[in-house]
């Protein structure tokens, strides 16, 4: 855009917004805000109220030791059939771990067949001159008809000549014939 003059000037002048008598009507924007200062506040508790309410919350945890070392002591440990008994579950929980892995093994197989299939289906769907779907036609624009193609082919080319005169030369002439006759 072009520079004006009035933004030159500056002052009351700026924008072309000269005012001879002045209103009485001012924007929310020039008005003052933010003219008072916050100050912080004092906490609600001191210091000495903190670490008195500190050393209560110690003394109610020595005085009730936790559960968990209580439980472990009274827990009788004179079973002499453990031993096997974690034998048996270990090779229960091996042949769990191989029928598992055999399973997903089997899954990882039908989901690989399965994908190898879709990729067959798509790859002979998505070449129109193999898939051999009944109905299946190859689409042809509507300029392919036979009425539309060659129909120049025996009209002689006009041989264009150069004419340095805008009055003389062949454009000139035909567009005299066409639009003016």
């Amino acid at each position: 855009h072009r520079p004006t003059w009035n933004p030159v000037k500056g002052g009351q002048d700026q924008g072309g917004n000269r005012s001879i008598v002045p209103t009485r009507q001012y924007s929310s924007k020039d008005l003052p805000s933010h003219t008072q200062i916050k100050y912080r506040e004092p906490p609600s508790f001191s210091s000495e109220d903190y670490k008195n309410q500190l050393l209560q919350q110690e003394s109610t945890v020595q005085k009730y030791p936790s559960e968990e070392s209580s439980s472990e002591e009274e827990e009788p440990s004179d079973y002499s059939g453990e031993d096997l008994d974690e034998e048996e579950l270990m090779a229960e929980f091996e042949k769990v771990k191989q029928e598992r892995a055999q399973a997903e093994n089997l899954k990882k197989l039908e989901e690989e067949a399965k994908k190898q299939e879709l990729r067959n289906e798509q790859l002979l769907k998505g070449n129109p001159l193999i898939d051999t779907a009944p109905g299946f036609d190859l689409k042809r624009k509507w300029t392919e008809e036979t009425v539309f193609k060659n129909q120049a082919r025996g009209e002689p080319q006009p041989k264009k000549r150069f004419i340095n005169d805008t009055v003389r030369n062949d454009f000139h002439k035909k567009f005299l014939d066409r639009y003016v006759h």
